[in-house]
């Protein structure tokens, strides 16, 4: 859906059509492909440290919440950039070599945050978000 239309009453219609194609295709794709081989939690493997995960999580919102949030400042940003970027070296080393579901989600949540923080970095910042020091349009 185009950013300047996600207001009109048009886009919901859109958001109708597209959802119901997306969801077409995805039961088309499951039938086809079936479910990628994952393990879960409880097959992981035991040198992975207990609370790992977790408190990664924890770290990763924590650092979402105070330097990502709906009013940020530049050199919050920088740092959080800095502080994910560890973040997602530190979980895909872990992926890499001990598959588990939760090791993906958190490898996946933190490559989220580090792209959502990167975009908030621009320099004219639009939507309902606002950097510090720069003046609305």
């Amino acid at each position: 859906m185009h950013g300047a239309n996600r207001l009109a009453s048009t886009s919901l219609l859109e958001g109708l059509v597209w959802g119901r194609r997306a969801g077409r295709d995805a039961a088309a794709r499951e039938r086809v492909e079936g479910e990628p081989e994952v393990p879960n939690r409880s097959d992981r493997d035991p040198a992975l440290p207990d609370g790992f995960v977790d408190g990664k999580f924890e770290r990763l919102h924590r650092v979402l919440g105070e330097r990502v949030g709906l009013t940020r400042a530049p050199e919050g940003l920088d740092r959080a950039c800095a502080a994910l970027r560890r973040l997602k070296g530190e979980t895909d080393a872990y992926a890499r070599t001990r598959p588990a579901r939760d090791v993906a989600e958190l490898r996946n949540a933190a490559t989220v945050g580090l792209l959502l923080a990167r975009a908030a970095r621009e320099a004219e910042p639009a939507g309902c978000h606002a950097l510090e020091g720069v003046p609305c349009r």
